[in-house]
């Protein structure tokens, strides 16, 4: 029988976790969010992000620029923000404007603070299996995985997406050397043929 897992008791569980670990935390765990123009949608999740984190005591500081920006001016405004508020945790919210790399954008974050994997090193050392922090949503499917006790060592695995948000660190969490890793794997993208096919053989999607 297919099982749906559902992400509200896990999220729950993880804000109580949470709600500790900052209660302990010496001085105010601090965030800073960059979005650089982004729709209403975006708005809304970043609004979102500060209430929950207002709530469990962190702070949350939120820099927003224009689209029109340059990517010089964005890097200097980035690097300012960062100097004056020193933060814990930062990210650049994606996307982008497309006049940008946002790669550069993101080798502005010092890799401790570098709390979504958005660097090209925090992303060597996430499939060297020794990430200082892994992605949110990625790890928020590895951990729906534990909460619900299904370990994933041997199973048939298939894989929708392959974006570097989520897609492509869940794949390689996915083969981590652990009970819930080792899958094997599939992933498919909108260039796959058959994806019925590949469902059908899945033990896991």
């Amino acid at each position: 029988m297919d099982k749906v897992l559902k992400g509200k008791p896990v999220a729950e569980k993880l804000y109580e976790e949470s709600r500790i670990i900052a209660e302990k935390y010496k001085g105010v765990p601090k965030l800073l969010s960059v979005m650089i123009g982004g729709d209403e949608a975006s708005k809304q999740y970043v609004r979102s992000k500060s209430k929950k984190l207002s709530a469990l005591g962190f702070e949350f500081e939120l820099l927003e620029l224009s689209d029109e920006i340059t990517e010089n001016e964005a890097r200097e405004k980035i690097g300012d923000a960062i100097e004056s508020l020193n933060p814990d945790g930062i990210i650049i919210e994606r996307p982008v404007p497309k006049h940008m790399d946002f790669w550069q954008l993101a080798e502005l974050i010092p890799p401790i603070s570098d709390i979504d994997c958005q660097r090209y090193d925090s992303l060597g050392r996430l499939v060297a299996g020794n990430p200082i922090f892994v992605p949110a949503t990625a790890g928020a499917v590895v951990e729906l995985l534990r909460f619900y006790g299904i370990k994933t060592a041997g199973k048939r695995i298939t894989l929708i997406g392959r974006s570097l948000t989520v897609g492509l660190p869940l794949s390689v969490m996915l083969l981590w050397k652990n009970d819930y890793g080792n899958a094997t794997l599939t992933v498919c993208h909108s260039r796959t043929k058959e994806l019925q096919d590949s469902l059908k053989n899945a033990e896991i999607i």
